[in-house]
């Protein structure tokens, strides 16, 4: 088990993340990714669906902390919930920047 820990800002492109680079580059046939949060995949929805789909791919599953996302568990219903899941989190961080 290795851990990948950012210390960078979220605004920062994705070229810029070294430990995200990092820890996809690991990973290998069957691993787990545990996250955080399911922004840590990528800097919007599309990034994040894309990611999930290639990890997918590869049969690399992520797990979320503190929340039932599980693609081992979720199978191919996963891109629903976690783009269902990204979705309800840039209309929230949307309406958080027009709030302030």
């Amino acid at each position: 088990m290795a851990v990948f820990q950012k210390t960078i800002s979220t605004r920062t492109s994705e070229k810029d993340r070294p430990q995200l680079q990092a820890a996809l580059n690991a990973l290998v046939e069957g691993d787990e990714l545990v996250i955080t949060a399911l922004s840590r995949l990528g800097r919007d929805q599309r990034s994040v669906i894309n990611r999930l789909h290639d990890l997918q791919d590869k049969d690399i599953h992520v797990r979320k902390l503190g929340v039932l996302v599980n693609t081992r568990a979720l199978g191919k219903f996963a891109p629903v919930l976690i783009g269902l899941l990204t979705g309800l989190n840039e209309v929230e961080r949307e309406m958080t920047r027009e709030n302030s």
